[in-house]
């Protein structure tokens, strides 16, 4: 496993290099072959060759850029997830996006071989949604407050009806726990979730990005006489043509 202290000093070398338009500072953190989505399954760039003209060339046009931590940074197995809020000038007008969730993968060396940014980015002016329509966007930020309040409040029946068949459920991400499929999830993900006494709650609004979803909560667990709080969660939900949750991941500081 790698080592967390690398992952989150490359997370915050990222942050301050951009702000401080430190390019070759910013290149050394990324391996030969990496790739960033910004906005996450809209705009692709491959190649750390790519990120040195095409993706700069955005930092350049959206400076004066200032990024920076809201949370402490997630570190699981290779991965790692960031909460951030971001000052940049689109056009010539100020802008604050926030939150913004980054989602990086590590290769053995530590060098960043994969980031996706989360953020409404149609909201905030970017580029119009054309992944999913307005319907769609309300039906998933509704599945995924479902999970919340079912989880808490123990209505399974309320909470399957959110998945697919072939949902698969990590939890926590990079841990090896991994369910699969509506029987696993329905019988021995819910057994173990509930046995928790889970009680989650909603810190920042649901990002929603063509088909993905990225909820930032906080969760309560544990037996009455020793609640323990754990905060930041951040689940990264996938969902099908119909509508229902193919893949949920969470990562948390475990």
């Amino acid at each position: 496993m790698l080592d967390r202290k690398v992952m989150i000093d490359a997370i915050e070398t990222h942050c301050r290099t951009l702000t401080n338009q430190d390019k070759e500072g910013w290149l050394r953190i990324w391996a030969d072959d990496a790739t960033l989505e910004d906005p996450a399954g809209v705009d692709t760039f491959r190649g750390v060759n790519t990120l040195r003209t095409a993706f700069w060339q955005l930092v350049e046009l959206t400076s004066p850029l200032r990024l920076g931590l809201r949370e402490e940074i997630i570190a699981c197995g290779n991965e790692a997830v960031a909460i951030l809020s971001a000052e940049s000038s689109w056009g010539g007008t100020q802008r604050s996006v926030a939150p913004l969730v980054d989602h990086f993968t590590f290769g053995p060396d530590g060098k960043i071989t994969a980031m996706r940014a989360h953020w409404n980015f149609a909201r905030h002016g970017y580029r119009p949604e054309a992944a999913a329509r307005v319907a769609d966007r309300e039906s998933m930020i509704a599945a995924v407050e479902t999970h919340c309040r079912a989880s808490s409040e123990g209505d399974k029946e309320a909470w399957m009806k959110i998945f697919a068949d072939d949902v698969v459920i990590e939890d926590p991400a990079g841990s090896g726990a991994i369910y699969r499929g509506i029987e696993a999830v329905s019988t021995a993900f819910w057994e173990r979730s509930q046995g928790a006494k889970p009680r989650l709650q909603l810190t920042e609004e649901v990002i929603v990005s063509g088909k993905e979803a990225i909820a930032i909560l906080s969760a309560e667990v544990g037996p009455e006489n020793d609640r323990r709080k754990l905060a930041p969660i951040v689940d990264h939900f996938i969902f099908n043509e119909a509508g229902k949750v193919t893949s949920m991941r969470a990562f948390f500081n475990y």
